[in-house]
């Protein structure tokens, strides 16, 4: 999945967050733009397959982002991104919220 990102998204960042969650810093793109972006990076996920003790798995991507404005501290715009990405989750897997500034 990091392979498909890093094929869709320009990102300056991308490493681990916690536990199944990544974070990816993605700049010089507008909101519009970056969201675009992000569905066709989980449209590609979804069709992405495992065999697995002769069962295929799928996979879906849930997505919280933030817009970090001029007078946003990391600390802030990360809390964003991380309620935006626990709102994605109560809609079910698969989702995608962004918050602008």
């Amino acid at each position: 999945m990091a392979d498909q990102l890093k094929k869709r998204v320009t990102t300056s960042y991308l490493a681990r967050f916690s536990g199944a969650e990544f974070c990816s810093v993605i700049s010089s793109k507008s909101l519009t733009e970056n969201r675009s972006l992000l569905e066709e990076f989980k449209k590609e996920v979804s069709l992405l397959t495992l065999d697995y003790k002769d069962r295929e798995l799928r996979f879906t991507v849930t997505v919280g982002g933030a817009e970090m404005g001029d007078k946003t501290t990391v600390k802030k715009w990360l809390t964003q991104a991380d309620a935006a990405y626990q709102e994605a989750l109560t809609k079910g897997g698969g989702g995608l919220v962004i918050h602008d500034s």
